[in-house]
């Protein structure tokens, strides 16, 4: 379904089945770490520090939530997370 085609409740429901993939993702102790660790290493703000970070967290972040982000896709689509492994990638991301 099209975002311009959403009623408030549509949209609504989708931001709280988003809630706990995002959160999941969101809480990764992990990258926390390599942030902090990162940011005191250059001595940097936390703002610059995911900045530069941001191609290296991308990576890790797929890589260990990748259940995640099919859940993800999953509920902004409306396709069956087991399909979503074997959706078109441009189709996807239109």
């Amino acid at each position: 379904m099209k975002l311009s085609e959403m009623t408030n409740d549509q949209a609504a429901e989708i931001m709280i089945r988003l809630a706990d993939p995002v959160g999941a993702i969101c809480d990764d102790e992990e990258a926390v770490q390599m942030i902090e660790d990162y940011k005191k290493r250059y001595r940097m703000p936390l703002f610059y520090a995911v900045g530069k970070m941001i191609p290296t967290l991308v990576g890790y972040l797929l890589k260990k939530h990748k259940a995640e982000l099919y859940e993800i896709i999953s509920i902004l689509s409306g396709e069956k997370k087991a399909d979503v492994g074997n959706m078109n990638f441009a189709e996807t991301v239109k």
